[in-house]
């Protein structure tokens, strides 16, 4: 049996993912208890579902007595095949769309109040799970093409699927990675005061990163272990990597290296990729 969990923040686009795995011939449920999950199995199996799809309301992963990691582990070591995806986008396009739909955010309160205190409790949960995507720049078609290309049934993934994403060490380290690079040793934009407030996104203080002779080494270098850490991944059968570059603040030079080797290994047919900036959004 497989399983699939979809958590993220509300308007991320939760409902849409969910819709799409149904349309797949997943059976559906919407934030069920996860203590009910388990007894929701074992009634489907005598119904011969083999594929379900949960969403996990946002109040759920406020709970201070979840252990998703732990609790992924246990439904794994009963034989249920276990993937997890959760969904975000930035505070910007959030409020554009509850703005949009008209719809109160489910923790009340005026809208940016909302937002962050969702993100300040559910974030932590984001490295444990096998997916992540940030639909900021995402129509619901394109999502929709993502989904299907992950979760069609039958369709063994034909690239392998890689995550690059920022942090800051400051904040802790990202833990659901497959490796993390610490990339505290190149110049620091934070310390360029024109720079300070700006992130990697942007194309000047991205410039100032890339174009420093340092990063050119870390480049040329860099580029020959992921060539052959993928290549051996796929040879190996992996379908999924996580790559994590973390700096201080998780503002500047991770967020420079994840958008640099995001753009890069997209241009490549053999991959497919996204990209996460974790704690672009601090302050």
């Amino acid at each position: 049996m497989e399983l699939v969990f979809i958590a993220g923040q509300s308007g991320a686009g939760k409902t849409a993912a969910a819709a799409v795995l149904e349309d797949l011939g997943y059976y559906r449920v919407d934030n069920i208890p996860l203590t009910m999950v388990e007894a929701l199995i074992d009634e489907l199996r005598k119904s011969s579902f083999e594929r379900i799809c949960v969403v996990i309301g946002g109040y759920q992963l406020t709970s201070r007595q979840l252990d998703l990691q732990q609790y992924f582990m246990e439904l794994s070591r009963k034989g249920i095949r276990v993937r997890s995806l959760f969904l975000c986008a930035d505070d910007e396009e959030l409020i554009r769309r509850f703005n949009i739909t008209r719809r109160a955010h489910p923790f009340s309160g005026e809208l940016a109040s909302a937002l962050k205190e969702e993100k300040d409790s559910i974030y932590r949960w984001s490295e444990f799970f096998e997916l992540v995507i940030d639909t900021t720049s995402l129509s619901i078609h394109q999502l929709k093409e993502k989904l299907v290309v992950l979760f069609a049934k039958g369709q063994t993934p034909r690239r392998l699927t890689i995550s690059f994403v920022s942090f800051g060490f400051k904040y802790g380290i990202y833990k659901g990675a497959d490796n993390v690079v610490d990339v505290r040793f190149l110049p620091n934009p934070h310390f360029v005061a024109a720079l300070k407030e700006k992130t990697g996104l942007q194309q000047d203080v991205y410039d100032y990163v890339m174009e420093a002779p340092l990063t050119g080494e870390f480049l040329t270098l860099w580029q020959q272990v992921f060539d052959s850490l993928f290549r051996w991944y796929i040879q190996e059968g992996k379908s999924y990597a996580t790559i994590a570059f973390g700096c201080t603040g998780g503002k500047h030079r991770s967020v420079s290296l994840a958008r640099y080797w995001s753009e890069y290994y997209q241009q490549r047919d053999d991959y497919h990729v996204f990209v996460y900036h974790r704690d672009i959004s601090h302050p």
